[in-house]
């Protein structure tokens, strides 16, 4: 039996599975016996029955190829990430963002925002336990905080500390601000201060 082969000398094992029977032996002629018992000639039938065969083979191989849809690579399709939702209390470096997230801390009592914003030559002044108090006694007392004017600077301050410099000048705000506490409004003046890049508020923590 002559078996049929593809473009690149591979059994044709698509057609075969394709037509009745799942054998390749349709598409190959069977051979003919011999005109007499002694002649060793091949009937001249059996090659043209050879050649219809493969010609039919790779005409049904080039239409299973053109009919097979092509297959298109699709890029992975691009994870969304959802947007990061806004903290209440984060410091920015303006002083209008500041006071805002300044206003939000005290109404949360978000004391870890209050103490990690205060300004480090205020707590190098008066000392940590006595900062952490003042926040607790007075600063979460204070209501309605808002910003009630233009703010001023940087303006050169220069504050006396326990280093052994003994002082230290820093850039600072000078900002409006309105509030209540324990039912009298009062309207003050806030000093702030960038450091790092993030904006500090300063305080006499006695």
């Amino acid at each position: 039996m002559t078996e049929v082969t593809g473009q690149h000398g591979k059994p044709c094992e698509g057609i075969a599975k394709r037509m009745p029977g799942g054998r390749l032996g349709r598409f190959v002629a069977p051979r003919m016996p011999d005109r007499t018992p002694d002649s060793r000639q091949a009937d001249p039938r059996s090659w043209w029955w050879a050649a219809g065969a493969l010609g039919l083979a790779g005409v049904m191989t080039m239409l299973l190829l053109t009919l097979a849809p092509a297959e298109v690579e699709r890029p992975a399709p691009t994870p969304s990430v959802p947007p990061t939702p806004a903290v209440a209390g984060t410091a920015t470096d303006s002083v209008e963002g500041f006071v805002a997230s300044f206003r939000v801390a005290i109404e949360a009592e978000d004391v870890d925002f209050l103490i990690e914003h205060l300004h480090p030559v205020v707590v190098s002044i008066y000392g940590a336990e006595a900062c952490l108090a003042f926040i607790q006694r007075e600063v979460l007392r204070l209501q309605e905080y808002e910003l009630a004017g233009t703010p001023t600077g940087p303006v050169t301050r220069t504050f006396t500390t326990p280093d052994p410099d003994g002082s230290v000048s820093l850039q600072t705000f000078e900002v409006p601000v309105s509030f209540d506490y324990q039912g009298t409004h009062y309207q003050e003046l806030a000093l702030l201060g960038l450091e790092g890049g993030i904006m500090h508020w300063f305080a006499e923590c006695d």
